[in-house]
This record gives C-alpha cells, sequence and structure tokens, in this order.
C-alpha cells in the first residue's frame, strides 16, 4: 500500500512479518477471542493504513487501544509523527501530561509479551507498556460456544 511506504511504516510490518508465523484464516468467528489461539492473526495493510492516516489527519494526540499487536505499533508512529509535528503547539496550548501517549488493553499476557518485543526504541515513549486485564463477558454479547466456555474468565458487569 503506498500509504505505508510514503510514511515509512512498510518496511518495518515488512521485516516483523517475515519474522512472524501467522494464523492462516479465521476458522469461525469465535477463533478470534478462543483462549486456546496462540498464534496471531496476519495484520491487515488497508486497516493499519487507515488507522495510521486517522491519527495522523485528526492530529490525536492520546490514544486507548483494546488488543495488541501490528496496529499498536502503527499507532504508536503516528503519534510520534504527530509529536513531531504538532508537539510544539500541544505543549504551549493544551494542559495534558499525557500526551503523544499510547494506552493499550490486552486480556492476554502472551500477546502483549510478543508486542513488546515487536516495538523499536524509537516508539518505546509514546507505546506504553500495556496493561493485562481479565476477560469480561456481558450478557449483550452473543452466546459463546460451550467448547470455549470453561476456558473463559466470567466477571460480572453491574447494571
Amino acid at each position: 500500500m503506498d500509504y505505508l511506504l510514503i510514511e515509512g511504516i512498510s518496511p518495518l510490518l515488512d521485516e516483523l512479518g517475515q519474522r512472524a508465523v501467522f494464523n492462516p484464516s479465521v476458522v469461525d468467528i469465535y477463533s478470534a477471542v478462543d483462549p486456546e489461539n496462540r498464534i496471531p492473526f496476519r495484520p491487515d495493510a488497508v486497516d493499519l493504513a487507515r488507522l495510521h492516516k486517522t491519527i495522523r489527519s485528526r492530529r490525536v494526540v492520546t490514544a486507548l487501544e483494546f488488543g495488541v499487536g501490528y496496529s499498536t505499533l502503527v499507532m504508536a508512529d503516528a503519534l510520534m509523527k504527530n509529536e513531531r509535528d504538532y508537539g510544539e503547539h500541544v505543549r504551549a496550548n493544551l494542559r495534558r501530561r499525557d500526551a503523544f501517549k499510547l494506552y493499550t488493553v490486552d486480556a492476554d499476557p502472551a500477546f502483549i509479551d510478543l508486542t513488546k518485543l515487536m516495538i523499536p526504541d524509537e516508539l518505546s515513549d509514546f507505546a506504553l507498556p500495556p496493561i493485562a486485564l481479565p476477560l469480561i463477558i456481558s450478557d449483550s454479547r452473543p452466546p459463546v460456544p460451550e467448547a470455549i466456555m470453561p476456558r473463559l474468565q466470567l466477571v460480572a458487569i453491574p447494571r
């Protein structure tokens, strides 16, 4: 994708992609939330480019991401570039202690560890260490197959 090349992200993603092992496909709609799935899904270049471009064009200064992976890398890169281009203005005009930071949350410590290894040094100031939270299921979500249900940690959500 041209946008990823222009922004200088493509080489980094390509290098990581050559070393990674990806899940070949989504078998069913629940495979993405199956706790037994230990293999990440292949990143979607169009989605990553859209995410990066949205953060850049809207001049986002702080972001919260649920779920870690290649998107974490792309969002941190966009925030780094926003800091470079708008940091002086933000520091002079906004009361923000967390400007140009990416907060990430994930339920799987293994994917958090994998993502930490992907983030290059130049982006580490922008992508704060991810936080592991337990998986929460509310009654407003579709039912979970019985094969997966025993492995999930259920947390009650008050109404």
